[in-house]
């Protein structure tokens, strides 16, 4: 919904497909859509969706995007380090990402990358970006190598991000996806064994964020403030169709321990 929003500021036209809440979308839908409308210039979608706890196949979008005309980009800032990402391969021309979430850098930084396609069509554009600062011509020509400035980057941000690339390359990337999806499977396990639901499929759930129905008899707001201020721990509200209706409990970098997975589990079988 924040991409249609960015796009609605920007003047875009814009096709949105919407599908249920904690479902995987529907490939079909966006094949359809695409006949339709043979002349879309970019699909966006997002890879791990925190507000749902849905992982979306974008191997398969990218494949249907890859037999038209149009780009392809995706938001993989909660995914990028926690999850497989196969750029080339899943036919990816643009991604963007965080440095806060899985990578464990300081927030404020967005690594990004393009294909080949991508960057000559921002290369050879007939009208220039809205913004400046967002300008990925501009930025190329910064990190190419006559190193053109375009603005004061912020390198203290950047040496931050290199010490954390450093620490993934200890753990290891693949190392990292799996602690993930370990910790990720012991916290639902545990969920599970307290009785309590967890609403969104095996097939569509991502580990780094785990959805949990709330209980009636649980005050939404009152158990949450409480896991706040007597044990320290925060989790997420529901949101949209979901608002009200479920706990969100984050498993990303270096919050992603086992540790935290036992302190969280029992903390929830005190207190519901």
């Amino acid at each position: 919904e924040r991409q249609i929003l960015m796009a609605e500021r920007l003047g875009l036209e814009i096709i949105a497909i919407r599908t249920e809440w904690g479902k995987q979308m529907n490939p079909s839908l966006l094949e359809d859509a695409l006949k339709e409308n043979p002349d879309t210039k970019l699909v966006v979608a997002t890879h791990a969706e925190t507000s749902t706890g849905v992982l979306q196949n974008i191997e398969e979008l990218g494949n249907i995007v890859s037999k038209t005309n149009a780009l392809f980009m995706i938001d993989c800032v909660t995914s990028i380090a926690g999850t497989e990402i196969l750029f080339d391969d899943w036919n990816i021309d643009f991604s963007y990402a965080g440095s806060q979430k899985c990578l464990a850098s300081p927030p404020g930084l967005s690594p990004c990358a393009m294909s080949e396609k991508a960057y000559q069509y921002i290369k050879n554009r007939k009208t220039k970006p809205s913004s400046w600062y967002l300008d990925l011509s501009l930025v190329n020509d910064y990190w190419d190598k006559d190193h053109i400035p375009q603005y004061t980057v912020a390198v203290s941000s950047i040496y931050a991000l290199y010490e954390s690339l450093r620490l993934l390359e200890e753990e290891g990337l693949e190392n990292r996806w799996n602690r993930h999806k370990v910790n990720a499977e012991k916290l639902r396990k545990g969920l599970t064994e307290i009785e309590l639901n967890l609403p969104i499929s095996p097939n569509d759930r991502l580990d780094q964020l785990t959805v949990v129905t709330k209980p009636d008899h649980i005050d939404d707001v009152e158990f949450r403030n409480k896991l706040i201020y007597d044990y320290n721990i925060e989790i997420g509200r529901g949101l949209g169709d979901f608002a009200g209706k479920v706990f969100r409990i984050g498993l990303m970098g270096e919050s992603c321990k086992s540790e935290y997975v036992d302190q969280i589990l029992e903390v929830f079988q005190k207190e519901i």
